[in-house]
């Protein structure tokens, strides 16, 4: 009976300090390895909890990366757009509206021109602007520029292009002929006309020699199109027209509408006008038409690119994504490269009749007249032509002054947007910032001990196990020599 229960105390005894070890031995890989578990089996809760935690700080991290790459983007657009808004079109201004107030001479107009057309290339390079190799004004398609960098004489497409009755302007137009011998002499031609403007001069032609374009109302039914050289004496007379009719002058792109057309009741059924026409070969400097229309492209394998859903949105939270682009057919329009170019080729063609050569006119005409009355026939056929050419022109340029002011004010709703949406990702970003130092303030109480605390508890631990083995070392001999006695 003896044995049997040295045996029991004995086996007890080895338990106990067993589990003292395993106590203190589990706090000790704790101290040393600075993690509550260092196998999912030790505590499968913590361990889920580490795998769930280190999880979202990986998706913020990506988050993160996203906001960083936003801004950037973000970064390079508005610059663009400062560029493009406070400096390109405010100095585009303010020379048309020294143009529209002061008297211009030849040699001051060939500065204007100058001036708005090395404005108009670099409203360009603007548009044409990247981050990491990506243009950030096309859209989806980041490895096209807006516009055209060198020629494409290759390139075919069917465009669409859309306009609205606010679009529509109400000008004058200048024909200057020049003074060839031969011919009569011929005054400046003016008309009031009513216009829209192509983004494309030159449209295809098919093998009649029309024009492959077509200029389609609200209601489906379409314009009878009458082409008319720039050079025609008729070319803006609306008078040979009737309702329904709409000239195109292929030089410059414009459409010459009927006042009937425009005004109105009639006016307010026909738009929004659609106009759908084919243009092969584009010339550095123009835009490119799958970033600025719905074109479909004429040669195999005829791929159709429409303007829809082309915002580059990036993800920063799960299921919250933002845009970070503007289009280039937001802020560098259709309207104003038509309406920029236009007062460019506008302001190139006006070259005023030479004196000399009138002066040969006049003697054919009335040869038997003084050098006198000459003299006067020339000078008043010269102030009767600048007279029609500054009626022209200013009437033109402060036409222009009020479309630079209503584009400006779509560019700075942009400029506007973009602020706004760089704000938010701001806010975002503070937002990611904070919760990954919750995240790993969570991760470490989940996986790191409290050091004060296990210190004191693989004290206790070791105080317990000491005690153990001294307990069970005086049992040991306490009966290991009662058994002796017996």
């Amino acid at each position: 009976m003896l044995r049997v229960t040295s045996s029991m105390m004995t086996n007890n005894m080895m338990v106990n300090v067993n589990r003292s070890m395993r106590n203190m031995d589990a706090l000790s890989q704790q101290f040393f390895s600075n993690n509550k578990v260092t196998a999912p089996s030790d505590n499968p809760i913590i361990a889920a909890r580490a795998m769930q935690f280190r999880t979202n700080l990986v998706h913020n991290a990506n988050f993160q990366t996203n906001v960083d790459n936003g801004l950037a983007w973000m970064d390079v657009t508005e610059s663009a757009m400062d560029g493009f808004m406070q400096t390109l079109m405010m100095e585009a201004r303010d020379l048309v509206h020294r143009a529209a107030n002061d008297p211009m001479a030849l040699e001051d107009r060939n500065a204007l021109m100058t001036a708005l057309r090395s404005m108009f290339e670099q409203m360009g390079l603007q548009m044409n602007s990247q981050f990491a190799g990506r243009f950030v004004f096309s859209g989806l398609r980041t490895d096209q520029p807006p516009i055209f960098d060198r020629d494409q004489p290759n390139l075919s497409y069917e465009i669409t292009q859309n306009f609205n009755l606010r679009d529509v302007e109400r000008t004058r137009s200048l024909q200057i002929f020049p003074q060839v011998p031969g011919n009569p002499v011929q005054l400046p031609v003016v008309h009031d006309i009513q216009i829209l403007k192509l983004a494309y001069t030159n449209v295809d032609l098919d093998a009649g020699g029309n024009p492959i374009l077509d200029v389609v109302r609200a209601d489906g039914s379409s314009f009878n199109v009458i082409m008319r050289s720039v050079n025609d004496l008729d070319a803006y007379d609306t008078s040979t027209i009737s309702p329904g009719d709409v000239i195109y002058i292929p030089e410059t792109g414009e459409l010459v509408f009927h006042v009937d057309d425009v005004t109105g009741a009639g006016g307010q059924d026909n738009f929004p006008i659609q106009t759908i026409f084919d243009r092969t070969g584009f010339s550095r400097g123009e835009l490119n038409p799958i970033v600025h229309f719905t074109s479909t492209d004429r040669n195999p394998p005829n791929l159709t690119f429409t303007m829809d859903n082309q915002d580059l949105e990036f993800e920063f939270s799960s299921h919250t994504k933002l845009p970070v682009n503007v289009l280039a057919k937001d802020v560098l329009t259709d309207k104003l490269f038509a309406d920029m170019r236009r007062l460019i080729d506008f302001i190139g063609s006006i070259i005023p009749s030479d004196p000399d050569v009138l002066r040969e006119f006049y003697r054919d005409l009335f040869p038997n007249a003084s050098e006198g009355e000459i003299s006067t026939e020339v000078e008043r056929h010269l102030s009767e032509e600048k007279a029609f050419i500054n009626s022209a022109m200013n009437d033109r340029f402060n036409n222009m002054l009020f479309l630079i002011d209503r584009h400006s004010a779509q560019i700075r709703t942009q400029w506007t947007d973009i602020g706004s949406r760089g704000r938010r990702l701001e806010l975002i970003q503070n937002r990611l910032e904070t919760d990954e130092g919750s995240l790993f303030r969570l991760m470490s109480n989940n996986e790191n001990p409290d050091m004060a605390r296990l210190t004191t508890l693989l004290a206790t631990a070791e105080q317990q196990y000491m005690s153990a083995i001294r307990v069970g070392t005086n049992i040991i001999n306490v009966t290991l020599a009662n058994f002796i006695q017996i």
